[in-house]
């Protein structure tokens, strides 16, 4: 069997992208292989971001928002629909988000149903049946809150007999202020939702936007077997690390932290979390009755973060590699080489576009210009002009202008022949130069060169020959060569070299009617040296011509790899400076070192890497040159750094890098604390991620339960002892016997320890039903308690507002749930 793991609105993919990334960091691998990532979402800008490989395992199913008119108009005509929550469409005409509003969330499932419900069902097919299902997201927007009581039943009708959970973020009550109001509202609403269909005999139900109901046995159940609520509030509260806040402007340790959760979460091929955690949530809301449907968890994760410290210096060597290909004064001392070599190359390709893609040009029955000369010249030396009165007339007429079937209008057909044969030539030269020598400036440099060179030939040939483009100044040079020509052949008669002197003549007349005529070829290739409004490339495709401007725009692209200040982008510069960020710790993530620091360990590791493997084009291009590289790419920051991280992670060996002695050794003691807890004692346990309502003094504190035990999670049970036992030694603490604690080996968690700890009894008695004892939200969550009490009052209530921002509750049920 496999898992799905949903993450719904733009919180739940950024869960997604990061346990992805955990996944690489841990295994190499962007998920393992019988786990499905699937996002759902409104603001169509948002796609998920790849790993260092240069891949996205995550799938999506766009909720466009666009044109609602019509589907509206549908549902609120179908008689078998309840479409009274259904709102107006004057606000869900978009593609950038459902608004904050919860009910054009669920309007953006209604609307894209069909998608959702096949991709559920394929992706349930190919993975061979989901024995559990993950829905990841938060409920301050408006995508979350509105779609994942729906997704829930959905999935329960599609999915029979998988069990199904919920991670679901909330605001912090420090955040709590008019300004993040609906955020609070909208979570508040939801988790009062959740709480309410979680009740028994609270039946759900509802007829699908396909006219499908949900099946009677269905809406009785709960919308998930366990809810798993979260917010950023334990890292304002956590007596372990209190440095790393984070609030609604930048919730990314929020969402590394449940990244890292997902990833540990894992399949069923490999134990993780989630075989100990989910079957002890199932018993424990079972006879056991600790817990209902709500839970909230703590979990941290100590290791030496070996892929984060690679991919850094990638990063490094990476950025390295494209200041070479962007430099300007790398290879400063070649320019004058390569303003020769560019001239020599043009006029080198003019003359092979002249004397071979011009030549081999049938006409009059001659399989070529070339015999067609000799023929010529042969009828001249002999005097056979007809049709024509005099030489002066034939030559004329072969080579004038204005004729539709002489031999300057063959040529002319078959200058395209030419512009191919030009094209051909510089773009051969200039693949082995920027082969020999891979930088862009060096390479604009050879084309504005050719460019230059170009324009003196233009000039030269107006001045030397007085050939420029224009038919009728053609006609009147051909006419002054034609009268040479007649002038000076008597001298030739006497030596019996007469033909001879005709074939040279006439194949001069020739070169200067190709020159003529390659100008405005010419002038095409120049305007596409300087600007293209398209690459020019040869007649068959096989050859494109480089340009000024798409040089330029290569580089540019090159310098925003490093660093690209638009928002929203992810640059060599942004991403280092995000893992230098979280290179000692980041929410309850605690990151360790054999040198002590993070700056002294990437020095440690550089000075074992072999930079001749590592600091070379050759990784990246392969057989390709820059030109070719950069005009095929597609996603230039990944194809750059991954080869180079590959690189870098087969050069470091941390064979020598021990856990323990790192968890030991680390300066704040109460980290070493985390792993030499017991079943008995919370203090140093991972602290929730949630922050209670102190002023219920009875449910101020979560109590243990043998059902919600600490999970150490490690890649060698053994040794993990070893470690525990050792700091316990140094407490002058007793060794405790293993088996009162819950490990898992988890093999691909090398040089890292992660501890887990689920939290939702409050203690009692045998006399207390279960709700007493255990977790409900909306009584014991500060945040929540805070938000009903300064922002739920009965005014605001209006059926506007209960259209837009209450889906999951008419009118009626407002009144009794919500006040």
């Amino acid at each position: 069997m496999a898992t799905l793991y949903i993450g719904i609105g733009s919180s739940g993919l950024r869960v997604l992208e990061e346990a992805q990334q955990f996944n690489y960091e841990f295994t190499g691998k962007n998920k393992p292989d019988d786990v499905q990532y699937l996002y759902l979402e409104t603001d169509l800008s948002n796609t998920p971001r790849k790993t260092p490989l240069g891949t996205n395992d995550i799938l999506g199913v766009e909720l466009c928002l666009d044109q609602m008119s019509f589907p509206i108009s549908q549902f609120r005509s179908d008689p078998n629909i309840d479409s009274d929550w259904i709102p107006n469409a004057t606000l869900a005409l978009g593609t950038s988000g459902a608004g904050g509003k919860s009910s054009y969330g669920r309007l953006s499932l209604w609307a894209n149903f069909s998608a959702v419900k096949n991709k559920i069902l394929a992706l349930n097919q190919v993975s061979g049946g989901f024995d559990s299902v993950y829905i990841v997201g938060s409920l301050t927007g408006g995508t979350g809150s509105g779609i994942f009581i729906d997704l829930a039943y959905l999935i329960r009708q599609l999915i029979a007999n998988a069990k199904l959970f919920s991670l679901l973020m909330i605001p912090k009550e420090s955040d709590l202020s008019q300004n993040t109001s609906n955020f609070f509202i909208n979570s508040y609403f939801a988790i009062k939702a959740l709480e309410y269909y979680s009740v028994p005999n609270n039946t759900y139900s509802v007829t699908w936007p396909d006219g499908t109901p949900l099946p009677n046995s269905i809406g009785p159940k709960a919308p998930y077997d366990i809810n798993v609520v979260v917010s950023p509030d334990y890292f304002h509260q956590s007596g372990i690390n209190n440095t790393h806040m984070c609030d609604y402007n930048d919730l990314t340790p929020m969402f590394k932290t449940m990244g890292l959760y997902v990833s540990l979460l894992g399949g069923d091929k490999i134990r993780g979390l989630k075989n100990v955690s989910s079957a002890r949530w199932i018993d424990g809301a079972g006879g056991a009755q600790h817990v209902t449907n709500f839970i909230t968890v703590g979990l941290s994760l100590l290791q030496y973060p070996k892929a984060i410290l690679e991919e850094f210096i990638a990063l490094g060597y990476s950025r390295e590699i494209i200041n070479e290909w962007i430099s300007s004064d790398k290879f400063k001392d070649k320019e004058v080489r390569v303003k020769n070599m560019a001239s020599k190359d043009a006029e080198d390709a003019i003359n092979y576009a002249i004397e071979n893609e011009l030549n081999d040009i049938s006409h009059e029955g001659s399989n070529s210009i070339v015999t067609y000369i000799e023929s010529l010249a042969t009828r001249i030396t002999k005097k056979q002009f007809e049709p024509y009165n005099s030489m002066n007339e034939m030559v004329f007429n072969s080579f004038k202008f204005d004729s539709d079937t002489n031999v300057y209008r063959q040529v002319k057909n078959k200058l395209f022949v030419a512009r191919d044969g030009f094209i051909k030539q510089i773009s051969k030269r200039f693949d082995k130069l920027i082969l020999n020598i891979p930088n862009i400036p060096i390479a604009k440099h050879y084309i504005e060169s050719l460019d230059n060179h170009l324009s003196l030939l233009f000039e030269f040939w107006l001045k030397e020959y007085k050939v420029d483009d224009t038919g009728a100044n053609w006609n009147t040079i051909l006419g002054q060569s034609i009268k040479r020509l007649d002038k000076e052949n008597g001298k030739y008669h006497l030596y019996a070299i007469e033909k001879e002197y005709y074939i040279e003549q006439l194949q001069n007349i020739t070169t200067l009617m190709k020159l003529h005529l390659l100008i405005d070829e010419i002038k095409v290739i120049k305007s596409h040296l300087a600007n293209p409004d398209n690459p020019l490339k040869t007649t068959d495709n096989n050859y494109v011509l480089p340009s000024i401007s798409k040089l330029s725009s290569c580089q540019n692209d090159l310098k925003n790899v490093i660093e690209n200040t638009i928002p929203n982008t992810i640059s060599f510069n942004k991403r280092s400076s995000i893992i230098e960020g979280m290179s000692v710790s980041y929410g309850m993530i605690y990151n360790m070192y054999p040198q002590g620091n993070f700056k002294s360990e990437v020095q440690s590791l550089k000075s074992s890497v072999d930079l001749k493997k590592v600091i070379s084009s050759k990784l990246i291009l392969g057989s390709k040159n820059l030109w070719e590289f950069m005009s095929s790419t597609n996603g230039l920051y990944f194809e750059i750094l991954s080869p180079i991280v590959q690189s870098v992670r087969s050069s470091i060996s941390n064979s020598g890098i021990s856990i323990d002695n790192l968890i030991q050794n680390y300066p704040n003691p109460d980290v070493a604390n985390l792993i030499k807890v017991d079943k008995t004692d919370l203090q140093y346990a991972p602290p929730a991620l949630m922050k209670l309502d102190r002023d219920i003094d009875s449910r101020s504190v979560f109590q243990d339960s043998s059902f919600l035990k600490t999970i150490y999670l490690y890649k060698d049970e053994s040794q993990f002892n070893l470690i525990r036992n050792s700091i316990r030694s140094k407490a002058n603490q007793v060794n405790d016997d293993v088996d009162n604690q819950s490990f898992v080996d988890v093999n691909y968690l090398q040089n890292s320890i992660a501890v887990f700890k689920s939290y939702g009894y409050f203690g009692g008695n045998a006399n207390q039903n279960v709700l007493e004892k255990s977790l409900l939200p909306t009584r014991d969550f500060s945040s929540l308690k805070k938000t009903k009490s300064q922002f739920i009052v009965d005014g605001m209530f209006t059926d506007e507002f209960i259209s837009e921002r209450v889906p999951y509750f008419n009118t009626k049920q407002v009144k009794t749930d919500l006040l």
